[in-house]
């Protein structure tokens, strides 16, 4: 059912479409207007998807991965190469194969846990019975806490058994009955993952068959029994088609292709993209052994590659084709090397049928799709039977011939454990949604349980260029009719997703690699913190329906009774009121690869700048590509990759990690935030990674904080923290030098004399210069600078240019063998940094950990490149300082030497939670003001996150307040203020707000100069300074306890990342490896202003809705303080474009994946 758009004040519409919309409407539907704070999630609405037992499973695995053997390790003899004794092992054979197998455990149960606080199932790939539901049911046992997991979800779910069957005749052949199982010749079943966060999760299920009780395929036409091929004729064409009137017609050139006729051999068989012949530039160029680049259309298609040369001639033939086309329609199809009439396999049987699965935090949906107009000769009926324990027992049917799919809802119930059957439309009850914004559709989905909102098809969009600071904004009302129960509200925002109706839409284009969508209360127009995730695609290819163009912003939230609320979406691009937003998202692989997760991060728009594989599940890296910024509006080169723990143990066996739980829990635009909790195969190591991003204009600059915890004692022949530059993903890393160092202390210079990529031979891996394990100089901030790039590319010829690698570690703590252990250990290789134990240890004990944070960059390269990024950012002060600088390795440790610190914070209680990004959480009852004082300087803009606050609506002088160093008097920072962000904080109940401040006055600074700041209303005429003593000097991460006697929230043993249990012997996966594409834009048509909605500058107050589930996951340096100080442990431009229709995205070098294709 479509809603349409009701242009009234929303406290109007409301009340008169309520029951407009419901016949059962009650009488008294809406009495009052609720507030976000009233209508935001729990901790038990927040959705997951965990593969319980590894990264997936083998066969949605790409390369680098071992082989997976349930066999004991292979034994070596002492000093060979496997042998996990041998001084810097590294678990790979001098070929580079891996010297053992890992665990089978990953296949052997291959189970996708989806799952809330109140619902949940369990997807089991390997199913051959049809039943791939073996769990589902209801999670809101009362024995199950905030900090449940997968494994607990796995144990609270009933057993269960969900088919689909089809009772189907087709011509000459008598009435069956089939089964959708896994496809004949497929091991597992593939789960397509189309949207992943904590507001709602869609996989589907593919590679199925319709199957008979034998595990056949079922034949349709009785001619395909008789062979596919027909002997008795011969044919130049297909049926249907007019005879060959133009063969090629030389030897030379004999095999016409696309209407041309060329020599020899055809096409590369892997099908890349091209759009340059080999050796004529560095953006998708063929490759040697397929030089020619045929067929490329600027802004229309791509090109392949070809071995072959072309002599331009027409054909529409092979060469010596003289026969007609195919005459019969039993064999319709003309095999040109055997000149025989042949039909395609697929046509003998009935289409595979497929499951489109879905979980909100209260509902879960169980659709399952057929194409029953292919097979015009066959009908029947198709059955989807769910049962659920003894309880609950569901069957659907519907005609196989006239319609096409069938649906199942089940819905948590508040005063019951068993699940309720919403199967019946019923899902939406008493909720109405409606939007005042022309042009915008509001779709209510019965088959989903949801509303789609989608955005008017003339909100703008932009080119490659750069896009400025243009903001968009839909506005929607909800309401709830229900006078004495409060409704859940599934909503996405959507541009061009899959409906299942036909509505009016319109495709993204180049913003699609870096927008945010933010949600605001509409009366005030500030952000409300209400959590959104957004999930998209670019990709083309296969047959899935989700493939293609489109994004959508998801929530969910719970209306109390008989009341409404009005929210804003603000769509934000490039900039977020002039300077570069950070966006952080799911991006679907759907019609690429199929290979489960990937996300992607971008500052600004116009091509990724940080992507991630968080599984591994294309290279084993969980950081892939890593791009430059130079504000170009432009794609640029991969210089990734990245991964995090790298495990063998003491018998050399590679230990993958399994049970990942990953959380991309606020997209952007101040701040991004995301975590990955995982545990090793065997139990012994917890890992926990949170990546944020935020807004700046200067560079890619993207914080990681990583923490490893061991379980119980931990022998290994290899282990490492964290690689730079990934032995299985390692792209253009062609820079002329290592050079790192504490500081202003330079502790190694010399040249990369060694080129690895991902080559694993031993010579290139530790033995490539002697440095294993060797410890860092200093005190730290450590830095670490590659470059520079001297690829030949340049910005003058090709602006898809490489640029220079960086990395800061702003701080280490951790506790190695039973021994503190202040600084991490080095070691090169070839063309990678890698952190890791100190020499010597070969194993942890139980209680071990590590805690780092770090400081991914990624800089032009000095020069011409650097002098564009300027030009394009000239208010950058950071870029006007770092000019001063000649080489990239000086700017490298510029970062390391700007640091910042809090060092006294009040009221008493207050809480410093990091120190960069800067994290202060206001004390309860402290009427949401706090005040606090920083040391040092920092380039960028600095994060600065309030958090514990009460609400996320600020009244008229409230805001974020400054005193630098020697004013006497506070400064409101109005456009800081502005262009916040808000998070509401599911855990606690309270609010964050983000703001991105620059701490640098002056090009050069004071690095010991002192700033304080205030969140709150108006400071009092005479401020003073923080109240707190003075803290001692250096944050640390350390997890000891607060030494002072100043009252503050009891300290939890030791930042850590993510609030949940030590993971039981449950399997988990790990947050590794990646995808590695390397996309180009593939040119469309010169863009045309888009009439409405035109682009608002934005709003009073705007901010944007991000969500963080744990707030409380410690994530900077220097653990705790207290309010004593103690530590415990452009210009807007008009960017739109009208021009809605795109060429086909692709692309890809290294692993192909595709690129949105838009100018």
């Amino acid at each position: 059912m479509i809603r349409l758009n009701w242009i009234v004040k929303a406290s109007l519409f409301i009340l008169l479409v309520s029951s407009a919309c419901h016949e059962t409407a009650h009488a008294n539907p809406v009495e009052h207007v609720a507030s976000a704070d009233v209508v935001q999630p729990s901790w038990r609405d927040e959705v997951h998807a965990v593969w319980l037992n590894g990264p997936s499973n083998s066969a949605q695995l790409g390369g680098n991965w071992p082989n997976f053997s349930d066999q004991a390790p292979l034994l070596y003899a002492s000093e060979h190469v496997c042998d996990p004794a041998r001084t810097a092992y590294t678990g790979y054979k001098t070929s580079g194969a891996y010297c053992q197998a890992s665990s089978n455990g990953l296949n052997a149960n291959p189970h996708l846990v989806m799952y809330s606080g109140l619902v949940g199932f369990v997807l089991d790939a390997s199913a051959q019975d049809g039943n791939f539901f073996p769990r589902l049911g209801s999670t809101s046992s009362g024995a199950l806490t905030e900090t449940m997991d997968a494994t607990d979800a796995f144990e609270s779910l009933t057993s269960s058994e969900v088919t689909a069957t089809l009772n189907v005749q087709c011509t000459s052949i008598p009435q069956t009955t089939l089964t959708a199982k896994t496809a004949i010749g497929a091991s597992v079943a593939e789960f397509g993952l189309v949207r992943k966060g904590h507001a709602v999760t869609q996989v589907t299920i593919d590679k199925l068959d319709w199957r008979t009780d034998t595990g056949d395929l079922f034949v349709i036409d009785p001619v395909c029994n008789e062979g596919l091929e027909e002997t008795t004729s011969d044919c130049s064409s297909d049926f249907g088609t007019p005879a060959a009137n133009n063969p090629c017609d030389t030897t030379d050139f004999p095999n016409c292709e696309g209407g041309m006729c060329y020599s020899g051999q055809v096409q590369d068989p892997s099908n890349s993209n091209c759009n340059q012949d080999y050796g004529a530039g560095n953006s998708n160029p063929c490759p040697l052994e397929y030089p020619n680049c045929v067929g490329f259309e600027q802004g229309v298609s791509w090109g392949r590659c070809f071995s072959s040369t072309t002599n331009s001639e027409v054909c529409d033939a092979d060469y010596g084709a003289t026969q007609g086309p195919c005459t019969s329609q039993d064999y319709p199809l003309c095999n040109l090397a055997t000149n025989k009439c042949y039909r395609d396999e697929s046509t003998c049987f009935l289409k595979s049928p497929w499951y489109d699965v879905a979980i909100w935090g209260d509902l879960v949906t169980i659709n399952l799709h057929w194409d029953g107009a292919s097979s015009p000769g066959c009908s029947g009926t198709v059955k989807l039977d769910v049962s659920v324990g003894t309880d609950l027992t569901i069957q659907k049917t519907a005609d196989f011939s006239t319609e096409s799919k069938v649906a199942v809802l089940l819905a948590a119930q508040e005063s019951s454990s068993l699940l309720a059957d919403k199967s019946n439309g019923d899902s939406n009850t008493d909720v109405n949604v409606f939007s005042s914004t022309v042009g915008a559709t509001v779709l209510e989905r019965s088959d989903f349980g949801d509303f789609i909102v989608e955005v008017p098809t003339s909100t703008g969009t932009c080119s490659y260029s750069n896009c400025g600071d243009s903001l968009y904004t839909t506005d929607i009302s909800v309401a709830n009719t229900d006078p004495s129960l409060s409704r859940t509200v599934r909503l996405s925002l959507s541009r061009n997703f899959v409906t299942g109706q036909t509505i009016s839409q319109s495709r993204p284009r180049a913003e699609i690699t870096g927008l945010n969508v933010m949600v605001w209360d509409r009366a005030s127009q500030q952000p409300n913190g209400i959590p959104i995730h957004i999930s998209k695609n670019w990709h083309y290819g296969g047959d899935s329906i989700y493939q293609g163009s489109w994004w959508t912003a998801n929530l969910f939230f719970r209306l109390p009774p008989g009341s409404s609320i009005d929210l804003t979406f603000a769509i934000v691009y490039e900039q977020y009121r002039q300077i570069p937003a950070f966006s952080h998202a799911q991006l679907s692989i759907v019609g690429y690869s199929n290979k489960f997760l990937w996300e992607e991060a971008a500052l600004g728009t116009g091509g990724e700048n940080f992507c991630m594989d968080p599984l591994g599940s294309h290279t084993r890296a969980p950081i892939t590509d890593v791009r430059p910024k130079l504000f170009d509006g432009k794609w640029k080169e991969n210089v990734g990759g990245g991964d995090f723990l790298i495990y063998f143990d003491e018998q050399g066996v590679y230990q993958y990690q399994r049970k990942l739980d990953s959380n991309l829990l606020a997209n952007g635009p101040c701040l991004s935030h995301s975590t990955y909790k995982s545990l090793s195969n065997d139990g012994k190591i917890l890992s926990e990674i949170q990546v944020n991003g935020g807004r700046t204009d200067d560079t890619v600059r993207v914080f990681i904080r990583v923490r490893y915890s061991a379980q119980e004692a931990t022998p290994f022949s290899r282990l490492a923290f964290f690689q730079f530059g990934s032995e299985t993903y390692n792209y253009h890393a062609a820079f002329d030098s290592f050079k790192y160092g504490s500081t202003s202390t330079v502790q190694a210079d010399f040249q990369r004399t060694c080129t690895a990529g991902k080559d694993r031979d031993r010579a290139k891996m530790y033995d490539s210069y002697g440095i294993h394990r060797q410890a860092l100089e200093g005190t730290g901030p450590w830095w670490f600078s590659m470059s520079p790039n001297s690829e030949a590319v340049t910005y003058d010829s090709n602006t898809m240019v490489v640029g220079d690698r960086g990395l800061v570690v702003r701080s280490f703590q951790g506790r190695l063998g039973g021994t503190n252990v202040n600084s991490p250990s080095v070691s090169v290789l070839c063309d990678k940094i890698e952190l890791g134990p100190p020499a010597g240890l070969s194993q942890l004990e139980a209680g071990d950990y590590v805690d780092m944070q770090l400081e991914m960059i990624i800089l032009p390269r000095a020069g011409a490149e650097f002098n564009v990024a300027m030009q394009n950012s000239p208010n950058s002060l950071s870029l006007q300082y770092l000019s001063t600088l000649s080489t990239s390795w000086e700017r490298i440790q510029a970062h390391a030497m700007h640091d910042v610190a809090v060092t006294s914070v009040s009221p008493p209680g207050a809480v410093i939670d990091s120190h960069y990004p800067i994290r202060v959480c206001v004390p309860a009852g402290a009427n949401d003001v706090v005040e606090f004082t920083v040391t040092g300087q920092a380039l960028g803009y600095v994060p600065i996150v309030v958090c514990g606050l009460e609400s996320s609506i600020l009244g008229p002088e409230q805001g974020l307040w400054r005193r630098n160093e020697g004013e006497p008097t506070f400064t409101r920072l109005e456009d800081e203020t502005l262009a916040r962000q808000s998070n509401y904080d599911r855990s606690t109940g309270n609010y964050e707000l983000i703001f991105n401040v620059e701490i640098l006055p002056g090009l050069a600074g004071k690095p010991e100069s002192t700033t304080v700041f205030r969140f709150g209303p108006a400071p009092t005429p005479s401020p003073t300074p923080s109240p707190t003593p003075s803290p001692t000097p250096s944050p640390t991460l350390a997890p000891t306890p607060s030494p002072t006697a100043a009252p503050t929230p009891a300290p939890t043993p030791f930042p850590t990342l993510a609030p949940t249990p030590s993971p039981t012997p449950s399997p988990t996966p790990s947050p590794t490896l990646s995808p590695t594409p390397v996309p180009t834009p593939v040119p469309t048509s010169s863009p045309t202003p888009s009439p409405t909605p035109s682009p608002v500058s934005a709003p009073t107050p705007t901010l944007c809705p991000t969500n963080r589930r744990h707030l409380r996951h410690r994530w900077g340096r220097g653990g705790r303080r207290d309010g004593g100080g103690s530590t415990t442990a452009g210009t807007e431009q008009d960017c739109n474009d009208s021009e809605n229709s795109r060429q086909p995205t692709t692309e890809g070098r290294n692993w192909r994946r595709r690129r949105p294709n838009f100018n």
